[in-house]
């Protein structure tokens, strides 16, 4: 009997590829909270993984994936030979970090059930991981169990999710897609405001003000240069521009005065006007980049060898990290990945998201709906935050959701040419 190359027709496994790695996310959360070891966050990753790459290998199609492992193989020989403080295993969890979004596109592509039925379900999925990430938050919030975002000298609770910046990032393009197409994914504006105080009571900079900003688009967007229908839809229009400019200014006020008051925050903020995002990082990032010469910067020398260099290079902010690692990360994704890969391959890598950035721009331009300048915009947020402070392109947890989004610009350029509304 010839093998399947279907992964299966049940649409629960969307759940399983998408939903349930945040679930897990959180149980690690829990274990850390009640001292008990927990690692079956990585295990289940890497078990999706590899059911990507069978599913993968099974298709017998070459596709970027294809093309990457074949390119960075051959730059991972020259790291062997050319590198030193070269770590295999490092090297290969780097790896498929970078890949994760590929796999899970493998996944998503596998479940073989009609296409309007896999992007309800897709949309179903990202309301639910919105609803699940914010009432954990709040849960933290009020109750004061759970993890501090910086500390308990700082504001901001992450509830049982270990990496923030990362949960804060997914959170925000989420909140983001869920709050222009809120009839399409039948959500009402209680969860909406739910989700948008757990980013707010998250304390990170992408949440409390990344969250501001979507609000502001919105509302510009989808508010003013919507078309009217009716003189109530002029009427309800208006009562909510002023609703959501009352939840901004509230918001900006209370954000802005608690800076005020916080030394931690404070600092931060006025060290980031002056000298902007991760400057110290990012400069000692150029130093590095200036010292080891043309060749490594074009080809790289590898994850390992690069953040192990540049933690010898900056040991005064090596040390200074609480989670001293013996390396460094400038932790902007461009520094990182061209530290790491160099250039060439650099360029490789990302020339498959600005694939889907430039077609999901095209399918704006053609359409003009909300949907697709949501995906359009969503894009444009997940690029700028990984050049600007990182976090984003070697996340699984934020890959997951851009491997959503980039289902959906695939299936929306096969639709019909639409109208702004």
């Amino acid at each position: 009997m010839k093998a399947n190359l279907n992964i299966n027709k049940s649409k629960s496994l969307l759940y399983l590829f998408l939903l349930i790695p945040v679930i897990v996310d959180l149980l690690i959360g829990v274990s850390m909270v009640l001292e008990i070891n927990f690692s079956v966050g990585k295990v289940y990753r890497g078990l999706l993984y590899l059911a990507g790459f069978i599913f993968f290998i099974k298709r017998k199609r070459v596709n970027f994936w294809a093309i990457f492992i074949i390119t960075w193989f051959a730059f991972f020989l020259i790291w062997i030979i050319n590198s030193d403080n070269f770590s295999f295993s490092r090297e290969i969890t780097f790896f498929f970090k970078a890949t994760y979004a590929f796999a899970v596109l493998e996944l998503i592509k596998g479940v073989k059930i009609g296409s309007k039925t896999k992007i309800f379900y897709l949309h179903l999925i990202l309301k639910r991981y919105g609803q699940v990430i914010a009432s954990c938050i709040l849960f933290s919030f009020f109750t004061g169990i759970g993890l501090d975002t910086y500390g308990k000298w700082v504001f901001g609770t992450t509830s049982f999710f270990v990496a923030q910046n990362d949960i804060g990032v997914s959170q925000l393009l989420v909140f983001a897609f869920l709050l222009f197409n809120k009839k399409i994914v039948d959500i009402g504006w209680v969860w909406l405001i739910m989700i948008f105080s757990s980013l707010i009571l998250l304390g990170t900079t992408t949440g409390m003000f990344g969250s501001i900003a979507v609000l502001a688009v919105y509302i510009f967007v989808k508010l003013v240069l919507s078309k009217l229908s009716s003189a109530l839809s002029l009427f309800l229009r208006v009562f909510a521009i002023i609703i959501l400019g009352i939840t901004i200014a509230v918001s900006s006020v209370f954000l802005i005065n608690y800076i005020k008051s916080s030394e931690y925050y404070s600092k931060k903020y006025s060290n980031v006007l002056k000298e902007g995002v991760r400057s110290r990082l990012t400069n000692a990032g150029d130093a590095y980049f200036d010292k080891r010469g043309l060749f490594i910067n074009i080809f790289g020398e590898g994850f390992s060898s690069y953040t192990t260099n540049l933690g010898n290079d900056a040991p005064e902010i090596k040390y200074s990290k609480s989670n001293y690692k013996d390396w460094l990360l400038v932790e902007t994704d461009y520094y990182d990945f061209v530290g790491a890969y160099g250039i060439l391959l650099t360029l490789t890598f990302y020339s498959f998201y600005f694939y889907w950035l430039a077609l999901s721009g095209i399918n704006f331009y053609n359409k003009k709906t909300i949907y697709s300048f949501s995906l359009f915009m969503i894009f444009m947020m997940a690029m700028g935050h990984g050049y600007l402070a990182g976090h984003v392109f070697y996340s699984p947890t934020v890959m997951g959701i851009m491997a959503i989004v980039i289902t959906m610009i695939m299936c929306q350029s096969r639709k019909r040419k639409e109208t702004w509304g």
